[in-house]
């Protein structure tokens, strides 16, 4: 089983956030890496019909990412204190993938 982490900091002191994708049946789900803690935590849970990626930080506890699971890829935000995922886009005409988040 092939898996690559791709890390983007929040910031020094408290988390950062990788993507694991496993090549044989292609899906992606969302990790946080606990460097306080020494820990990685997997947040989402796909299966091989789904992926989720380019996670993004908007928040200290909250994240953008891009997933298909309704089809197309869409934004949804996943607040990591509650587990809740909040669909933010239904365009089933338009992939939205690679998120980028303005600090205005």
């Amino acid at each position: 089983m092939n898996k690559r982490l791709f890390f983007s900091a929040q910031n020094k002191k408290q988390a950062q956030i990788a993507r694991s994708t496993q090549y044989r049946d292609y899906y992606c789900d969302l990790y946080v890496c606990y460097l306080n803690e020494n820990m990685l935590t997997q947040e989402t849970f796909g299966n091989t019909t789904f992926s989720n990626e380019y996670p993004n930080w908007i928040g200290p506890d909250t994240l953008i990412f891009s997933s298909n699971r309704n089809g197309n890829y869409d934004l949804y935000i996943l607040n990591l204190e509650t587990k809740k995922t909040v669909r933010l886009t239904d365009t089933p005409e338009v992939d939205e993938r690679e998120v980028t988040v303005s600090p205005d």
